[in-house]
């Protein structure tokens, strides 16, 4: 092989690793842009069997935004701030407001999605945690 041959021989295997690093970066939050069902809340599993009532998230990355219902009241609004590893949202989170029977899982759901500042994605599973690093809410991926 001669030395053109090997400074590009070099140069595409440089190009295939700087590919790839920047592929991986750009998927871990990539992968925050789908959709959630609240399984856990301050580490208490949700005890409810009908998957419609449970709390769920839509997270648009591209748009900043956020969507979902509190598993009675449906919900809209802002990421203040959205990296590899911080979700925070912001504490302008527009809802309906239907008076529904039990309110105790959807007042839980939205203070600990506002107490969110970290977050970790593990085998489909979203894990948010708030300020000293404790788990707010899991969920697990439904589409």
């Amino acid at each position: 092989m001669n030395k053109t041959k090997k400074i590009e021989f070099l140069l595409i295997i440089l190009i295939v690793f700087i590919s790839c690093g920047t592929k991986q970066k750009i998927d871990s939050k990539n992968r925050l842009h789908d959709i959630w069902v609240a399984t856990h809340i301050n580490d208490t599993e949700l005890q409810i069997n009908n998957e419609r009532s449970r709390p769920q998230l839509e997270i648009k990355v591209a748009e900043k935004k956020v969507l979902g219902k509190g598993g009675c009241n449906r919900f809209f609004g802002n990421l203040d701030i959205i990296t590899e590893t911080e979700l925070i949202f912001s504490d302008k989170l527009g809802s309906t407001k239907m008076a529904c029977p039990n309110m105790n899982i959807e007042d839980s759901f939205f203070k600990a999605l506002l107490a969110s500042k970290t977050y970790k994605i593990e085998n489909n599973n979203l894990h948010l945690f708030n300020e000293s690093n404790k788990e707010v809410i899991r969920f697990k991926k439904i589409d």
